[in-house]
């Protein structure tokens, strides 16, 4: 038999049980204090004074890093890279602009950080990095800078209270003038900040797409080979990233009424019909680094629901599984947190949720065979909508084969608990 909701919601909190022991604001203080990362910082504002570093990723949508999730876990699920860029002058003059995706705007991108990279490279004491230890992957779709840690002699700060020791080792990955990672970042926050326990269920459905096999996110070892795919997908199983699977979270999230819809425009006046994109989500309103919201236990959590909260989070996972299962139609819907700003504008809203058809974006057969014969590898199986970059489908990767590869492994984590539980007998 699967096991029953509160067995499993009281499992997903005592695998992360060292976060809710470590000092978590301590992590965050230990990365913005970090040798590497203020050089990083030094040398970006040398090549560009007006530029910002921003940090977003995992770190910023759960309001801490998460190296302390998978201590003593098994090697295959190793704690998440800070995501970090660069945004220059120009990047900052329109903070809710679409970034362009041209070659040109790559090899403008690329040569960014090249000139990082080669400033980085000059010994610095502590902050100084090797050339094996670093990586500029410019064949990309996003040109991506890969720094990885080496011990230092920085000393991270004690937790005097528990006497507990904060030493978290950062790989940095960097890119530069991409707004779109840091938009998304601080809307699944902002999502995150109205129920901070759900991120006990973002942190499960990561930890078991990893150990399924079904996250994409498995980082080859380092090589200054610019030509080098450091993004590993396997053949049967990875094709999504976690970023991938929070949107199919907080989607499923938003369909079941936990978290409200947080509008993409806004009015430009009061009463007036024109819409502007919602300024909470422009760059320029986002900081630099990310806010603290410490992890409780939901039990603690005064933002959690009525009732049995470990129970309640045990439910949503099975019904995560459930609803992705039977529920949502992948031949015809589309995953998408962008498109319901008039749905949700009457409150409350009128009529069914609305659904997002294929059709709609043009995310057919047809043109994914069209595409083929391009040369392009992209796959509308699975439809998973950026919010912010134009015509993306986050789950491109996704071939027919290996969505009933992703639906088998659903059905096992209704069995297993998300490999949490054992099948009672």
């Amino acid at each position: 038999m699967p096991p029953n909701p509160r067995q499993l919601g009281a499992a997903m909190i005592e695998q992360f049980r060292p976060l809710l022991q470590a000092p978590q604001q301590s992590q965050l203080t230990v990365l913005s204090e970090a040798p590497l990362f203020q050089r990083i910082q030094r040398e970006v504002h040398e090549l560009d004074p007006g530029a910002r570093v921003y940090i977003f990723g995992s770190t910023r949508v759960y309001g801490f890093h998460d190296s302390g999730a998978y201590q003593q876990q098994s090697a295959q699920v190793p704690p998440s890279d800070v995501d970090m860029a660069v945004l220059r002058r120009e990047d900052l003059l329109d903070g809710s602009g679409v970034d362009p995706s041209s070659e040109l705007t790559r090899n403008v991108q690329a040569e960014f950080l090249e000139k990082l990279l080669n400033r980085l490279q000059q010994s610095e004491g502590s902050a100084s990095i090797r050339s094996n230890c670093s990586s500029l992957v410019k064949r990309t779709r996003v040109p991506v800078l890969r720094v990885k840690h080496l011990v230092s002699n920085h000393s991270p700060p004690h937790d005097k209270e528990d006497n507990i020791s904060v030493q978290v080792p950062f790989d940095f990955d960097i890119t530069c003038g991409r707004r779109c990672g840091i938009r998304n970042s601080a809307l699944f926050f902002h999502y995150v900040q109205q129920m901070p326990m759900i991120r006990f269920l973002l942190l499960s459905v990561k930890k078991w797409s990893k150990q399924t096999g079904l996250n994409s996110a498995i980082k080859a070892p380092y090589s200054n080979n610019n030509n080098q795919n450091h993004n590993l997908t396997s053949v049967m199983g990875g094709s999504l990233t976690s970023y991938g699977f929070h949107v199919l979270l907080l989607y499923y999230l938003l369909r079941r009424g936990v978290v409200q819809y947080i509008p993409m425009t806004v009015s430009s006046a009061a009463g007036s019909t024109d819409r502007i994109p919602n300024p909470q989500l422009d760059v320029n309103a986002i900081p630099p680094v990310p806010t603290f919201l410490p992890l409780l236990d939901p039990a603690l959590e005064p933002h959690g629901p009525q009732g049995d909260p470990v129970r309640y989070l045990g439910e949503l996972a099975l019904d995560w599984c459930h609803f992705y299962l039977h529920e949502f139609d992948v031949e015809k819907e589309v995953v998408s947190l962008s498109r319901f700003d008039d749905y949700f504008a009457d409150s409350p809203p009128s009529g069914p949720f609305p659904v997002i058809t294929k059709d709609v974006l043009g995310w057919t057969k047809q043109r994914e065979d069209q595409g083929r014969l391009r040369g392009e590898k992209v796959h509308y199986t699975l439809c998973i909508e950026d919010p912010y970059e134009v015509n993306l489908n986050v789950g491109r990767n996704v071939t027919s084969l290996k969505w009933m590869l992703f639906r088998k492994h659903l059905e096992k984590a209704i069995q297993t608990g998300l490999l949490l539980c054992p099948p009672s007998k």
